[in-house]
């Protein structure tokens, strides 16, 4: 600890000598600043084995390829001090020397807590790092006032077949005699799986709860004892860490499903629909797509590619997912889907954003995704519908209750009948959700639970 602070004092000391070297006749002032910080942290060249059986000796080889760990952008969550990766790292990735990048703000000094003893280094950027467990990365302020602690996370894939299998693993038990949905929406949380599910006029919120060798839905205390609304079930997204929901005009958020924050009591939106990682997304009462870039707390109108789409926006069974943008760093994309009243040709409603998280960068905008002659691969109409990231591509249920997958960002959408369904039936009501292990959650219209993975 020492130490540190010694360092801290010399480079100090070395900017009060550089300042006094300049001429008597200008002054020259040096700012120091308290920020302690992470703005960044970025995965360098990995290493990948995994193991085959050479075609010409028959015998069992470890075959090694490398790959960009930046196209898995680590998220950096202030507020629990955590740093991870939402999408898994392929199966067989060496993350016992991983090379990482990390920027600061206003030149903050990071340093990296030992794996057996109480004691910090200076962090390197070309030294590997030990990150197959949690590791602590400490960031200093440059002025020496204080320091910040990051536990940092990376997920890696277990699964590493080429069968898709679904697996029941429990019905509903929730203790309420209700056992049926008038809809549904699954949305991952905090390493479990979160139902919101509209029943007798009101949602209710059920966490996932594993039980030895059986999941049951756990019925979650209602916000502040008042009932969520009876629409609010399909204004749930999540960002980051955080669950965020629409009800009766109020803005709600919850980390963990049994405690609520009011984060607005008069929300300018009607609609709640989508998050990237850096804004939430609404639209307001005449349909006008609206976004936050503070966590729901002021609302601004967002930007559209061309004003004359608007007539396309959904305005009905909307729903929306956001990965990172393997194009520019620190970009997501956004794709939305949903219905309008009024237009019925089968078809799902499709629009995209690319948003740029830099502050400084422009955030994008909305830009419709029309079917044409070019583009015949339609994904067909739902009522409740729902997209899932899966190994780098998109899976949505179709109203035809067949799986489609979009290898294109969701401009083209084709049947896979290697997600094919459990249990084919016109009159069921599907939704899913993928959770950050590789797993698909799937739910029916009376609670029964599959798992879906990859054997």
């Amino acid at each position: 600890m020492r130490r540190i602070f010694k360092l801290l004092g010399i480079m100090l000391a070395s900017s009060t000598m550089l300042t006094a070297c300049l001429g008597d006749e200008e002054e020259t002032f040096i700012t120091t600043y308290g920020d302690m910080m992470i703005q960044t942290f970025t995965l360098g060249t990995l290493n990948r084995y995994q193991a085959t059986v050479s075609s010409q000796t028959g015998n069992d080889t470890i075959v090694k390829s490398v790959f960009a760990g930046s196209a898995y952008p680590m998220t950096i969550d202030h507020v629990n001090r955590t740093i991870y990766n939402q999408d898994s790292l392929p199966v067989g990735t060496d993350t016992k020397h991983v090379i990482c990048s990390i920027t600061t703000k206003n030149n903050g000094v990071v340093y990296l807590k030992l794996l057996d003893r109480d004691s910090l280094y200076y962090h390197n950027t070309s030294d590997s790092v030990d990150l197959s467990v949690d590791r602590i990365f400490r960031c200093y302020a440059i002025n020496g006032t204080g320091h910040r602690d990051y536990t940092v996370h990376l997920n890696v894939s277990q699964l590493t077949g080429t069968k898709f299998e679904w697996t029941l693993v429990s019905g509903m038990d929730n203790g309420t005699g209700d056992t049926s949905f008038d809809g549904a929406r699954l949305v991952p949380l905090a390493g479990t799986m979160m139902l919101f599910a509209q029943q007798q006029g009101v949602t209710n919120a059920y966490k996932a709860v594993i039980e030895e060798d059986r999941i049951r839905w756990q019925l979650q205390p209602a916000a502040g004892g008042t009932p969520l609304a009876s629409d609010a079930w399909q204004n749930a997204v999540r960002k980051d860490s955080t669950i965020y929901v629409l009800s009766n005009g109020q803005l709600l958020s919850t980390v963990n499903a049994s405690e609520w924050n009011t984060v607005s009591t008069t929300a300018p939106i009607a609609r709640l629909v989508a998050a990237s990682s850096s804004e939430l997304y609404g639209q307001d009462a005449a349909g006008t797509m609206m976004c936050s870039a503070d966590n729901g707390l002021t609302w601004t109108a967002d930007s559209m590619e061309h004003a004359a789409d608007k007539a396309m926006l959904p305005n009905d069974s909307i729903t929306a997912i956001s990965w990172p943008y393997t194009g520019s760093d620190s970009t997501d994309c956004v794709l939305m889907a949903g219905l309008r009243k009024g237009i019925d040709d089968g078809n799902m409603l499709l629009w995209r954003k690319i948003c740029q998280n830099n502050s400084t960068a422009s955030k994008g905008r909305w830009t419709y995704l029309p079917y044409d002659h070019n583009n015949p691969h339609r994904l067909p109409r739902k009522a409740q519908p729902s997209i899932v990231r899966f190994q780098g591509t998109l899976l949505a249920i179709g109203g035809d209750q067949k799986m489609y997958q979009s290898r294109d960002q969701g401009l083209s959408w084709r049947v896979n009948n290697t997600f094919k369904l459990p249990v084919t039936s016109i009159d069921m009501q599907y939704v899913m959700a993928a959770d950050n292990d590789g797993y698909i959650w799937l739910t029916d219209d009376v609670g029964t639970i599959w798992v879906g993975l990859m054997r």
